[in-house]
């Protein structure tokens, strides 16, 4: 839990303390100049994330630790509320790259055995890495070579590697201007390398007379302890509610750091989606926020693989029931044309509903299904609904052209407010747009006052549903999805039985006794479930029909006695038995004057426990039918059997009468 990880740090650690002086300072010179700082707060905020003090901001260095502490800062200041404890920082255990302590490397090895090195930074910088690769081989220009698996292509274009004819040993890709990546491995064999256009030049210009390429890569990650940052604006009823819902507003922080001592800003990716999350808060606190918290999330480790936000999806399962996710990432671009809302396939309704709100504060939205790599996919992953708002133009993104002049901030005034109406609309709140797992529960001892709650909860649910329905509900103990349904259920009223069994046709009375009740039974329906059930939605079993009834249990009767007719289609696969006579139970065949079978079943133990049962075949279709009289017992609202066997003559006579073939016929079944 965060409150206990929080209660561990005893102390802050160095690089910290040195962060917070940092802040300190750069609060102070901004205040110096007045004249230099922009009166728009969203743009105060980019400029102070992109100050050459912050480096780009990569997740363990001193830069990131400067960013987390002013942000920290803008949090007190905006009056949020830690998630736990006293601090806004949330720790996590971070795999860290450390750009100092990499050995990347690449020399040309030409044939009279001169080398020629290249700088990482400056003459190449590595896009997709392997976490250790060292191999030299010759290079190649052509993409067709016959021998380009024992190759490193060198290509003025971007490549895909499934369109090669072979696989390369690695790809060397001419860019006008580097873009540069967190440190990390990519999973990719074939690492791919950004090589300036001088170094493409040199390579293909002295491809035969070099013998050899040379590239070594060797990741060493050291685990390191982050910290994302996050405040809240508690809604109205959590603190009651036994139920607790939330929506994240998130931006990452981290950036890609620097290159060459040259610092990768990362003014769209992401300062903007951190001003806009501050803006937002800054916005909101006033406001009439609904019945869940609205916690703002600044995550850190989003450019080293969602480390930070992967890590709070799962912490944030101690503090909420029902979330959803709106994540800020690259924002408000200059050059954008339109916002586009990515989201998972889980989360449609969600970027539905949002862009409709954005187009209606004009702002022009396109909606992605390729999911994109932002933290929204954290909450996803765990079916959470969640988006991410991000420009269509990223072309600037990871490079050093990405600074805060680049940085539309009208817009990005425009696109907070647009978020702030939606965030406030009542049919926005969290539990408009909720995903479950259904998840078995784990706990299976419970108090009686917790029964008596899970009763209760159950049955106000099952009150909703007519038969042959179902729907999901939050259980009120464990807070895990629950199944309920609706498929057997006794009915006391002929027109309200007629109207949920359409087609189904009640006989006007049975034996001279009015209708009293009638029990149904769909049996077994849960392949015909939808897949993906959202909660609290009420669902009809698809094509139900008559047919599908396993059974109907009739009761007509007078305010002292009745009848009891059970009628029980027999499945293709089922095989009758009435040979089931034993001490307990007694089981006897008889003959009916058209000499077909009948059978009284009665327990010797009970005087009154006779049945008369017959088997009705109906157009090929069998039937298994029980009567027996029943009588209201003294006292009681219930009635109960009322035949013994020494009176079963009368019990013959009465069930005989009854018109079954053309009962089972109006029923449908």
């Amino acid at each position: 839990m965060f409150y206990k990880l929080r209660q561990e740090r005893v102390s802050l650690n160095l690089k910290r303390i040195a962060a917070m002086i940092a802040t300190i300072g750069l609060t102070l010179m901004l205040a110096s100049c007045t004249e230099d700082v922009p009166k728009n707060p969203l743009e105060q905020s980019v400029k102070a994330l992109t100050a050459s003090e912050m480096k780009g901001r990569l997740t363990g260095t001193e830069g990131n630790a400067k960013a987390q502490a002013w942000i920290e800062e803008q949090f007190k200041t905006l009056g949020l509320t830690p998630l736990a404890g006293n601090s806004f920082a949330v720790p996590y255990n971070h795999k860290f790259y450390d750009p100092d302590k990499q050995q990347i490397a690449m020399e040309a090895i030409y044939s009279n055995e001169r080398r020629s090195t290249f700088k990482h930074g400056a003459s190449f910088i590595v896009q997709a890495y392997a976490e250790s690769f060292d191999v030299s081989a010759p290079i190649t220009s052509n993409a067709s070579d016959p021998e380009l698996a024992d190759k490193m292509l060198i290509t003025d274009r971007a490549v895909i590697l499934s369109g090669l004819g072979a696989k390369p040993k690695a790809i060397l890709v001419k860019t006008e201007a580097f873009k540069k990546n967190a440190i990390r491995p990519s999973g990719m064999d074939v690492p791919i390398v950004q090589i300036s256009p001088l170094s493409y030049r040199k390579l293909i210009k002295e491809q035969e007379k070099i013998e050899r390429l040379r590239l070594n890569i060797q990741l060493e990650p050291e685990p390191i302890q982050a910290d994302n940052v996050v405040g809240i604006l508690p809604g109205q009823s959590n603190r009651d509610s036994p139920i607790r819902s939330a929506i994240v507003i998130s931006a990452h922080f981290d950036g890609v750091g620097w290159t060459n001592n040259t610092p990768f800003d990362g003014a769209l990716d992401n300062a903007s989606g951190v001003s806009a999350l501050l803006e937002l808060a800054a916005n909101l606190k006033n406001k009439d926020r609904g019945e869940g918290d609205l916690v703002f999330a600044a995550f850190n480790g989003e450019e080293s693989g969602l480390q930070g936000s992967r890590a709070f999806v799962q912490q944030l399962k101690d503090y909420y029931d029902i979330v959803y996710n709106i994540n800020l990432d690259s924002i408000a671009g200059a050059s954008r044309k339109s916002a586009v809302i990515s989201s998972a396939n889980n989360s449609v309704e969600l970027a539905m509903a949002l862009g409709e709100s954005l187009n209606q504060n004009g702002i022009t939205v396109e909606y992605s299904e390729d999911a994109g790599s932002s933290d929204h996919l954290s909450f996803s992953e765990d079916v959470y609904q969640s988006v991410t708002i991000s420009d269509d133009q990223l072309d600037n993104i990871h490079t050093s052209q990405d600074t805060a002049e680049h940085i539309d901030y009208e817009y990005l005034e425009q696109l907070v407010q647009a978020l702030s109406d939606f965030l406030t609309a009542p049919k926005h709140h969290p539990e408009f747009f909720r995903s479950y797992k259904i998840i078995r529960q784990e706990q299976d001892v419970f108090s009686a006052e917790q029964l008596r709650i899970m009763k209760e909860e159950a049955e106000r649910h099952l009150a909703k549903l007519k038969l042959g329905q179902y729907t999901y509900f939050v259980h009120p103990i464990t807070f895990t999805t629950q199944p309920i349904y609706k498929f057997e259920g006794t009915i006391q009223n002929a027109k309200e039985f007629e109207e949920q069994l359409q087609g189904a046709k009640l006989p006007n009375d049975i034996a001279g006794y009015p209708f009293q009740l009638a029990n149904v039974n769909y049996g077994q329906l849960f392949d015909r479930l939808v897949e993906s059930p959202e909660l609290d939605v009420i669902y009809t079993v698809e094509d139900l029909s008559l047919k599908d009834i396993t059974s109907i249990s009739l009761q007509y009767t007078d305010e002292e006695h009745g009848i009891y007719v059970g009628l029980y289609p027999i499945g293709e696969d089922e095989i009758l038995d009435m040979n089931y006579s034993s001490a307990s139970v007694k089981v006897k065949e008889y003959k009916d004057n058209e000499g077909g079978s009948y059978y009284l079943e009665y327990y010797p133990e009970y005087e009154r426990s006779l049945t008369y049962i017959k088997l009705v075949n109906i157009d090929g279709q069998d039937y298994y039918v029980r009567v027996y009289e029943v009588i209201k017992q003294e006292g009681e609202l219930f009635y109960s059997t009322n035949s013994s066997f020494e009176e079963k003559e009368k019990l013959i006579e009465r069930a005989q009468s009854i018109p079954l073939e053309t009962i089972i016929r109006q029923l449908g079944i």
